[in-house]
């Protein structure tokens, strides 16, 4: 009898553990949102994620706050209303925070080698005004160089968004961030830069 006792307490114990684990389970976010990131200007934005079924999700930005619930399979949108190009700002999405953001316009780089060129190859035209290179407002994703034929990606593996600094600038798309500094120049809005350019992608 005190056998079965013991083994009734356990199972209750290992309950309210599970239960416990699973009620705080973390919020899973996609890499392209992420520190850094720069999401488009005046138009509603998608923010995006995975957690355990039936989450509660709770996402805080400018003084706002934005409640959703994750689906039966773990997914869950939220839709932040427009915002005009800034300042950077913060957004929290139950613990998580994600620091310097910036609106402004979003650019999607494809193709192939001439669009993936890095700046370090063009050092022969360009060596001393890359010297010159230094803009927060014009930052890129780079997505990592690997196939995905069939089932469309739901993340990349790998990926982070970085500014045109000394310290990134020479592995960035030689055109797309020329493309970008030309739009920065003319109209002062930040520009963000997804690279998904990879050589000799078959078709």
């Amino acid at each position: 009898m005190q056998s079965k006792n013991i083994v009734k307490f356990c199972l209750i114990v290992l309950f309210i553990l599970g239960f416990g684990i699973q009620s705080s389970a973390k919020v899973k976010l996609p890499r392209l949102i992420s520190d850094g990131m720069i999401l488009q200007r005046d138009t509603p934005v998608k923010v995006w994620g995975w957690a355990s079924p039936e989450e509660s999700v709770i996402v805080k930005f400018r003084e706002e706050t934005y409640k959703t619930k994750a689906d039966k399979n773990g997914d869950w949108t939220i839709i932040l209303p427009a915002q005009k190009a800034g300042e950077p700002s913060e957004i929290q999405i139950n613990d998580i925070i994600i620091k310097n953001i910036l609106f402004g316009d979003v650019w999607l780089c494809s193709g192939q080698s001439n669009m993936e060129l890095p700046i370090r190859r063009t050092l022969d035209l360009y060596r001393e005004e890359v010297k010159e290179i230094n803009n927060p407002y014009i930052r890129l994703f780079r997505m990592p160089n690997n196939y995905a034929f069939g089932e469309p990606l739901i993340d990349y593996k790998g990926g982070e968004w970085k500014d045109a600094s000394q310290a990134n600038i020479m592995e960035f798309s030689a055109t797309a961030y020329f493309f970008a500094k030309e739009l920065y120049d003319k109209y002062k809005v930040p520009i963000g830069l997804i690279s998904t350019a990879i050589g000799g992608t078959p078709v």
